[in-house]
Protein backbone atom coordinates (compact mmCIF):
# COMPACT_ATOMS: atom_id res chain seq x y z
CA UNK A 1 0.00 0.00 0.00
CA UNK A 2 1.44 3.21 -0.82
CA UNK A 3 1.95 6.04 1.91
CA UNK A 4 0.28 8.70 0.27
CA UNK A 5 -2.73 9.11 -1.63
CA UNK A 6 -2.82 12.24 -4.08
CA UNK A 7 -4.98 14.16 -6.43
CA UNK A 8 -4.88 17.21 -8.77
CA UNK A 9 -7.59 18.89 -10.24
CA UNK A 10 -7.03 21.60 -12.79
CA UNK A 11 -8.70 24.78 -14.43
CA UNK A 12 -7.52 27.12 -17.59
CA UNK A 13 -9.22 30.02 -19.16
CA UNK A 14 -8.15 30.46 -22.57
CA UNK A 15 -8.33 33.80 -24.51
CA UNK A 16 -9.42 32.55 -27.71
CA UNK A 17 -10.29 36.08 -29.20
CA UNK A 18 -6.21 37.31 -28.42
CA UNK A 19 -4.85 33.91 -28.30
CA UNK A 20 -3.05 33.28 -24.77
CA UNK A 21 -4.14 31.83 -21.08
CA UNK A 22 -6.15 34.03 -19.34
CA UNK A 23 -6.01 31.95 -15.59
CA UNK A 24 -5.02 28.70 -14.57
CA UNK A 25 -5.68 27.04 -10.82
CA UNK A 26 -4.41 23.77 -9.41
CA UNK A 27 -5.20 22.21 -6.57
CA UNK A 28 -3.87 19.03 -5.00
CA UNK A 29 -4.53 17.00 -2.28
CA UNK A 30 -2.44 14.87 -0.36
CA UNK A 31 -3.23 11.93 2.32
CA UNK A 32 -0.98 10.50 4.50
CA UNK A 33 -2.81 6.90 5.01
CA UNK A 34 -1.17 5.14 7.69
CA UNK A 35 -2.78 8.14 9.97
CA UNK A 36 -5.74 8.15 7.81
CA UNK A 37 -9.49 7.01 7.64
CA UNK A 38 -11.22 7.46 4.43
CA UNK A 39 -10.72 11.41 3.38
CA UNK A 40 -9.55 12.76 6.89
CA UNK A 41 -6.41 12.66 9.05
CA UNK A 42 -3.31 13.89 7.98
CA UNK A 43 -4.21 15.84 4.65
CA UNK A 44 -2.48 18.53 3.05
CA UNK A 45 -4.24 21.10 0.39
CA UNK A 46 -2.13 23.00 -2.18
CA UNK A 47 -3.93 25.80 -4.31
CA UNK A 48 -2.28 27.41 -7.03
CA UNK A 49 -3.09 30.05 -9.02
CA UNK A 50 -1.67 32.07 -12.38
CA UNK A 51 -3.28 35.06 -13.59
CA UNK A 52 -2.29 36.98 -17.37
CA UNK A 53 -1.40 40.31 -16.11
CA UNK A 54 -0.16 41.77 -19.90
CA UNK A 55 2.45 41.09 -22.29
CA UNK A 56 5.40 43.47 -22.92
CA UNK A 57 7.25 44.19 -26.13
CA UNK A 58 10.56 42.79 -24.43
CA UNK A 59 12.14 46.08 -24.54
CA UNK A 60 11.71 46.96 -20.89
CA UNK A 61 11.58 44.99 -18.11
CA UNK A 62 8.40 45.37 -15.45
CA UNK A 63 11.15 44.17 -12.22
CA UNK A 64 13.86 45.78 -10.94
CA UNK A 65 17.17 44.54 -10.99
CA UNK A 66 18.52 43.61 -7.49
CA UNK A 67 22.11 43.35 -7.07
Amino acid sequence: MPLLRSDHNCKHEIDTRNGHMKTASCQETHIFRPFSNSDSGVVTITTQTLSYVGRTTGTKSPCKRRI
